[in-house]
């Protein structure tokens, strides 16, 4: 099945919209601001089409993110996700277990920009802005994570892996960074630490010049 949303305006007290199971989620050119997190919800093998929206939220109430994608797959093209007014968000984007793709999107003013964790996911990361964060990207568990031309802007660090001195885990703590990642022209300026931790061994791409 496959619910389509285009041009619309969700103003909502609670979850904007949510789906389960094998359902196919379109929304276009649409804003969405609920008092409650998620703003958008899909799990348990759906998959989402996001294209030129804006998600907003004023309460971290309900967890998980901005945008929630649980066993599921998505492909983001020019959305912005930022809180609404002063509101502390820690997620804007939550990846667990799926596929998503994430093209010319801007995420700004929120604890993460995106978090993914496995097992079974991969995370492929062209042309978007993350500025003005704690954290920009931070890639958990197995997950796979290809990233180019991406900028990091204005942030605590732009690129983090759940590892320690990052991370306080245990050795067999399932959200270690036991993925893999690569990619090539990231911008990485003005952030308190590029990427954490320093004593990873990133791809050469990753790397300042000296």
């Amino acid at each position: 099945m496959t619910v389509s949303l285009q041009g619309i305006w969700a103003d909502s007290a609670g979850v904007g919209v949510r789906t389960e199971g094998e359902v196919r989620l379109e929304i276009r050119a649409s804003w969405m601001y609920t008092r409650v997190m998620p703003v958008v919800l899909v799990s348990e093998g759906g998959t989402l089409v996001l294209e030129e929206s804006r998600l907003s939220a004023t309460s971290d109430a309900g967890g998980l993110g901005l945008l929630a994608l649980l066993s599921s797959d998505a492909v983001l093209r020019k959305n912005l996700l930022i809180p609404f007014g002063e509101a502390s968000i820690p997620v804007a984007l939550y990846g667990s277990q799926g596929e998503y793709t994430l093209v010319d999107n801007e995420f700004a003013f929120v604890g993460i920009g995106a978090t993914f964790l496995g097992p079974s996911t991969r995370a492929f990361l062209s042309g978007n802005y993350f500025r003005d964060m704690v954290t920009g990207v931070a890639l958990a568990g197995e997950t796979n994570a290809t990233l180019l031309a991406n900028v990091f802007r204005y942030n605590d660090v732009g690129l983090l892996l759940y590892l320690p001195p990052c991370v306080s885990l245990r050795q067999d703590d399932p959200l270690r960074f036991r993925g893999a990642i690569e990619g090539q022209d990231n911008v990485f300026e003005s952030n308190d630490a590029d990427l954490c931790p320093e004593g990873y061994p990133w791809p050469e791409a990753f790397k300042k010049s000296p």
